[in-house]
């Protein structure tokens, strides 16, 4: 396990007016949204991030807590860490859940949406999807049933590293291309790149294994549990699919319909195709 001197120091943060606190508290508080810094929480989180060649600036450990073998082991040796008093930490989170690991890194530059659909393989589009548990959930099984990336409409973020969703996801929206956009905008880019839109639709006539017969790429298409996507995304659906339950049960989570339908477009997916096939020779 790599060993971090800073971690060692006897000296602890318990000063709000420390330069590299007064930030953090900035970004807790929701100011300065036009910042390039961003807080991300806990090890795993910490570590995903790291892999994916983002720069964290300051390591925050409070007083009390120890860095998690997974973190240490790809953590940079010149990372700069700090020991942060119990005191300080209630401080700046106050009623939000206190995070004994948190770090102050680079944002990501975000994807843009072409960049992400000339992306190989299916996409995932969330129309008016907003609980985070829930897109966090599908970033997560998008990654492991190899969809290509998330377009996220009407989902109130700012930013695809909102620290709400960078916790739901584990740290996957370091590693899964997302992009935020509108109907206005997704439409005409998937028509132009003969993507078909798939909705997912309680009433659609076809069962949700038939996704596994269609050819080329997709958009597969969830909106909200309660309203279902919008009207101009439904309308421009080209396959609606229903996924079969009992009939004393409403319906599924957003989160259970997206993995049931990724599930049987796993033959299409790039990455699990290439696993496949370099296993098998």
């Amino acid at each position: 396990m790599k060993q971090h001197e800073t971690t060692q120091q006897t000296s602890v943060i318990d000063d709000r007016g420390d330069e590299r606190i007064f930030k953090v508290n900035e970004l807790l508080q929701g100011k300065n949204k036009r910042s390039r810094a961003m807080i991300v929480d806990d090890d795993e989180n910490i570590a995903e991030a790291v892999r994916q060649d983002i720069t964290v600036f300051t390591l925050f450990v409070s007083e009390n807590a120890e860095l998690s073998e997974e973190l240490t082991s790809v953590l940079p040796e010149d990372t700069d860490v700090q020991r942060v008093s119990t005191r300080l930490c209630k401080e700046l989170f106050g009623v939000d859940r206190r995070s004994r690991v948190f770090a102050l890194a680079r944002k990501p530059r975000p994807w843009d949406l072409e960049e992400l659909l000339d992306l190989p393989g299916d996409i995932v589009v969330l129309d008016g999807v907003r609980l985070m548990g829930n897109i966090g959930a599908i970033v997560r099984t998008s990654r492991a049933l190899g969809a290509s990336g998330i377009v996220l409409m009407g989902s109130a973020l700012d930013s695809v590293v909102d620290r709400r969703l960078v916790r739901a996801s584990r740290g996957g929206v370091f590693s899964l291309p997302i992009a935020l956009a509108d109907a206005e905008t997704v439409l005409p880019a998937l028509h132009e790149r003969d993507i078909r839109v798939v909705a997912l639709d309680p009433r659609a006539e076809h069962e949700v294994s038939s996704l596994a017969g269609l050819s080329g790429r997709i958009a597969l298409l969830l909106g909200s549990e309660k309203d279902g996507p919008s009207a101009a995304m439904s309308e421009a659906a080209d396959v609606s699919v229903r996924i079969e339950i009992h009939p004393d049960v409403e319906s599924l989570n957003v989160s259970v319909s997206a993995a049931l339908g990724l599930y049987e477009r796993r033959p299409t997916a790039p990455t699990l195709t290439a696993r496949v096939d370099s296993t098998a020779s």
